[in-house]
């Protein structure tokens, strides 16, 4: 999740990231008990910028570690009332508890590594909720490795946050049509996109400098994939914002 336009990524350290977490998948164990105590199975890593100039919520990750202790795992208490029909559930789990202090009360920029289906998809919800509280009017990024992926989120995202907080959604990928997509882009908010198809849209970057200005919040899901064949183009979407 990546909240600044440029930033610094230690590639060598989320390749051994990947690594650990394949490994970790690939064993059996009970999710349910895995997410329902403390466990170092999981990591939620701040990213520094030398680039990042934002003005906190809270001065510093200090105030955030000061956060991680008195904060409630229960939705109502965390989330404004308007936002609590995105979560399906009363209380976060314990990946998401974690992540709330940088997520929600800092703009740093943030690694989440874990297991397939624990939780990951609500961190992103969370960084879109506070980017929405915070009255940005800047547009949002998502990328992921393929469309099948987008489109799942599209519906799923479409319906929590189109419809009923005004975030328009428009999905660019390779099946997209030419025709009119500059302006339905440009009157979009939240955009779901491939790697190849945002590198190809943004390779002309000085063409559309207005719209890259605009994006204030990057979500890139499976980002294990920097280390797969097609990485490179993601390396490269990442750098270019």
């Amino acid at each position: 999740i990546i909240r600044a336009s440029s930033i610094s990524i230690n590639k060598k350290k989320i390749m051994s990231e990947e690594r650990r977490v394949v490994e970790l998948v690939d064993e059996e164990f009970d999710f349910t008990r895995f997410l329902e105590q403390d466990s170092n199975d999981f990591s939620i890593s701040p990213i520094q910028s030398n680039h990042t100039n934002y003005s906190n919520k809270h001065s510093n990750n200090q105030s955030s570690r000061r956060h991680e202790t008195k904060l409630s795992s229960r939705v109502d208490r965390i989330v404004s009332p308007k936002f609590r029909s995105i979560f399906p559930f009363s209380n976060f789990n314990m990946l998401q508890h974690k992540a709330l202090p940088m997520l929600f009360y800092n703009r740093c920029n943030v690694v989440v590594a874990s297991p397939t289906a624990s939780g990951k998809t609500v961190c992103m919800e969370l960084a879109l909720i506070e980017m929405l509280e915070s009255r940005s009017e800047g547009k949002v990024v998502y990328v992921a490795p393929n469309k099948a992926l987008c489109q799942e989120r599209f519906d799923d995202w479409k319906q929590k946050f189109e419809r009923p907080h005004g975030l328009v959604c428009e999905m660019l990928t390779g099946d997209s049509e030419r025709k009119g997509l500059d302006q339905k882009i440009a009157n979009s908010r939240l955009i779901l996109t491939t790697p190849e198809k945002f590198d190809s849209f943004t390779r002309r970057w000085n063409d559309k400098q207005a719209l890259i200005g605009q994006i204030r919040l990057l979500l890139i899901d499976e980002i294990h994939t920097l280390n797969e064949k097609r990485g490179g183009t993601l390396e490269a979407v990442v750098t270019r914002m």
